[in-house]
C-alpha cells in the first residue's frame, strides 16, 4: 500500500508518515517510511528496524546492555551479534 495511511489500527506513529507499507493477515508485516526509517516482520522479537538518519540495522529485541539481539551500525563500522 503506497500513500498515506491514516487508518492505523496496529501502529499509530505511521498515520503520521507517507511510504510504502505491507500487510499480512491484518498485521503490519513492512513499512518503510518517507522519514527515512522502515521495518520488516512482524511486531515483537523478529522485526527488523531500520534507521535511515543514524545508518544502523537492528533487531526489535536489541539492547545495547546485555547484548541480545542483532545491531549494525554502518556509519561507525560496528557489527554486534
Amino acid at each position: 500500500m503506497m500513500g498515506d495511511w491514516s487508518r492505523s489500527d496496529t501502529d499509530p506513529a505511521i498515520a503520521a508518515h507517507t511510504g510504502l507499507f505491507g500487510f499480512n493477515h491484518g498485521s503490519m508485516a513492512y513499512a518503510f517510511k518517507d522519514d527515512g526509517t522502515g521495518f520488516i516482520g512482524k511486531d515483537g522479537r523478529g522485526r527488523i528496524i531500520f534507521d535511515g538518519h543514524k545508518s544502523q540495522i537492528y533487531s526489535n529485541n536489541w539492547k545495547g546492555t546485555d547484548q541480545c539481539g542483532m545491531f549494525l551500525d554502518i556509519d561507525d563500522g560496528v557489527i554486534k551479534l
